[in-house]
């Protein structure tokens, strides 16, 4: 179980605050007028994206040769590609364009591809239950629409199985799977009570040893209403099961958006590729750009889609991923903005969660946990508390009216 994000670290929160106390909300183009000039039309210069190396890998991953050769040539280049979670795709690059593939890339599209047979195959046996039960079901993440835009599904490294149900079958959906063998990887009674009230996804675990997050709801920072909004837009995959559904572009690019924030600081190079494999895929759909801008405003989330799209189009420029950059960024809150501002003078992908959360909280953006996300990192559920090693006056008081009862 993750933890709820942490709350905003004091610099950071000096800076949302002073700027939620700030006068007028202004149009994000005029608000920053007075700053450094921006690049691409009206769009921010973020910070810690023209270092060198995450240059070369950005050219590299779209199959460039010269800067795969050099990648390849440079311990700390085969290094950062599997850091960054694309060594797989550039073995299959590096194969293709007769360059010398790193035997720690070999490594990395050996694994991913492995693993990749395991989740399918559990995605099949999963499906068909779920299918049986005639409870519709929705594949997130890495076993979704971005790993179909890879050369190869391999290309794109997962390491478990997520899959969106309506949260109103959870139960059922429960039932079957522990009766066809996977097993809660959590269980009693506090946690129970958390998965129900504040959890978004029941983990379990099969034989094969495949992991899996049955998402009913997604995570706390963002609006209840979006899963249902991406189960009831998501088109059939007959190639999956009878009832399962893929979501399409826009809301793959909602979803990719939200995670990716959601993920571990610094956020992996791959999650943004997945951002541009999306938007080259919506170049050619009538309105993609447009629908994705929609959808992130009905369900207030200008902040993360916005942002991530601000990065995606600095690091692989296309006039889709500005589009939507623009078309978000123009309509942030001021606390909103203070994020984007900082992130011209800190590392863009190194943002922390909290902070995003922050911000939004103070411009009154939909959020399924709310204020409870930063009184959570003070006073964590218990069955989160109990698994956790968190230190300091509160924790150890807690942790001594516990022994005691």
């Amino acid at each position: 179980m993750r933890p709820l994000p942490a709350f905003a670290p004091r610099s950071w929160t000096a800076a949302i605050i002073q700027a939620h106390r700030a006068s007028p909300v202004l149009p994000y183009n005029q608000a920053m007028s007075s700053q450094a000039a921006p690049a691409a039309g009206d769009l921010p210069v973020l910070h810690g994206l023209h270092e060198p190396i995450l240059e070369i890998m950005s050219h590299a991953c779209t199959g460039h040769a010269e800067a795969i050769r050099q990648l390849a040539a440079s311990p700390p280049g085969i290094s950062a590609a599997i850091e960054h979670r694309v060594a797989p795709l550039l073995a299959i690059l590096a194969y293709k364009t007769g360059i010398d593939v790193p035997e720690k890339w070999l490594g990395a599209m050996r694994q991913s591809a492995t693993m990749r047979l395991l989740l399918e195959s559990a995605l099949s046996g999963l499906g068909d239950i779920l299918d049986a039960a005639a409870i519709p079901w929705v594949p997130l993440k890495g076993m979704g629409l971005p790993a179909r835009l890879y050369p190869s599904p391999e290309c794109r490294p997962t390491s478990d199985v997520d899959v969106l149900i309506p949260e109103a079958q959870l139960s059922e959906a429960r039932d079957n799977l522990r009766k066809a063998g996977w097993k809660d990887i959590h269980s009693g009674t506090a946690y129970e009570h958390f998965l129900l009230h504040e959890g978004y996804n029941w983990q379990a675990s099969h034989p094969s040893g495949v992991m899996l997050e049955l998402h009913f709801r997604l995570w706390g920072p963002v609006d209840p209403a979006l899963p249902q909004t991406i189960i009831d837009a998501a088109r059939p995959a007959p190639d999956l099961g009878v009832l399962a559904r893929i979501p399409g572009p826009a809301e793959s690019y909602i979803v990719t958006a939200c995670h990716l924030w959601n993920s571990p600081q610094p956020v992996a190079l791959m999650y943004f590729f997945d951002l541009h494999l999306l938007s080259q895929a919506g170049a050619n759909r009538p309105a993609f750009a447009e629908s994705v801008i929609s959808m992130a405003r009905r369900h207030d989330l200008q902040l993360f889609a916005g942002l991530a799209a601000a990065v995606t189009n600095q690091l692989w420029p296309d006039d889709t991923s500005r589009q939507i950059a623009r078309g978000l960024l123009t309509h942030l809150r001021p606390a909103e903005r203070a994020i984007v501002t900082l992130a011209r003078y800190r590392s863009a992908r190194d943002i922390p969660l909290g902070a995003l959360v922050f911000a939004r909280l103070l411009s009154g953006r939909k959020s399924r946990s709310g204020w409870r996300a930063p009184l959570r990192r003070v006073w964590p559920h218990p069955a989160i508390f109990q698994e956790s090693s968190q230190k300091g006056p509160i924790a150890t008081l807690r942790r001594t009216i516990t022994r005691r009862h």
